[in-house]
C-alpha cells in the first residue's frame, strides 16, 4: 500500500492555474489557491487521502464544466474529450465524466448527427456533411448510417441542392446543352462533394428547366 504521492513536476497552465505531475505519470489542473491550500509544491509530498480528494474534486469540477457547456448546446463525445484534455484533467476522470453525461442522456452522439442532418442535410452535399462530422470527431460508421438514413428519406435532397448552387453559379447566357460549359457544371458540383449521378440528374432537370 503506497503510502505517500510525489509531486514530481509543477508547471504553469495560466496565471492561477498549474499542471500538477504525480508519481511521474498523472496529471492534476490545480488553481494557486489548491497549491497553497494542499501545501503542493514540487518534490514535495502528498498523502493518499488528500491526493484522492483532489481528484474527487476534480471529477466534480470536470463535470459541472460539462453539463455547463451542455446547456449551451449539443456536443459530441470527442468534443467533451478534447475540451477537457486541454484542461489538463487526467484520462481516467476524463473518461467517467463522459461515461456519467451518456449514461443520463446528456451526450448522445447519434443524437448530434441527427440533428445536424435535420438542419443542415439540405444545405451541403453528403460528402461535405460526412467530412465535417469527421473532423468534429464523430464516428464514421455511425455518420455513415443516419446519412444512409437522413438521404433515403430525403431522395430529392441532393439534386435539389445541387441544383440550386448551379442556378448561382450559371452566367447570363450559359447554354447547359454546350458540351464545355455541361463539363465545367460537373467539375463545380463534383468539388463541392457531389458524385457523378446526382451531377447528371441535377443538369438533366435544370436542363429541362431552363428550356425556353
Amino acid at each position: 500500500m503506497r503510502l505517500e504521492h510525489q509531486i514530481t513536476e509543477i508547471r504553469k497552465l495560466t496565471r492561477s492555474k498549474a499542471l500538477v505531475t504525480v508519481d511521474d505519470c498523472d496529471t492534476l489542473p490545480l488553481y494557486a489557491g489548491e497549491l497553497k491550500k494542499y501545501q503542493i509544491r514540487e518534490n514535495g509530498m502528498i498523502s493518499p487521502d488528500v491526493y484522492e480528494g483532489i481528484r474527487a474534486g476534480l471529477y466534480r469540477r470536470a463535470l459541472t464544466r460539462c453539463l455547463h457547456l451542455l446547456k449551451e448546446r449539443d456536443y459530441l463525445q470527442a468534443e467533451i474529450r478534447m475540451k477537457l484534455q486541454r484542461g489538463g484533467y487526467p484520462g481516467d476522470i476524463i473518461e467517467a465524466v463522459t461515461d456519467c453525461l451518456k449514461r443520463e442522456n446528456f451526450l448522445d452522439d447519434s443524437r448530434y448527427i441527427g440533428n445536424y442532418l435535420q438542419f443542415h442535410g439540405n444545405e451541403k452535399s453528403r460528402r461535405a456533411v460526412a467530412e465535417f462530422l469527421n473532423r468534429k470527431g464523430a464516428d464514421p460508421k455511425a455518420v455513415d448510417r443516419a446519412c444512409e438514413s437522413y438521404y433515403g428519406e430525403n431522395p430529392d435532397t441532393q439534386t435539389e441542392l445541387a441544383k440550386k448552387l448551379l442556378r448561382k453559379k450559371l452566367r447570363a447566357g450559359d447554354d447547359l446543352k454546350d458540351f464545355q460549359t455541361r463539363q465545367k457544371a460537373k467539375g463545380f458540383l463534383y468539388r463541392k462533394g457531389f458524385p457523378a449521378e446526382t451531377a447528371e440528374e441535377a443538369l438533366r432537370a435544370l436542363t429541362s428547366e431552363l428550356e425556353p
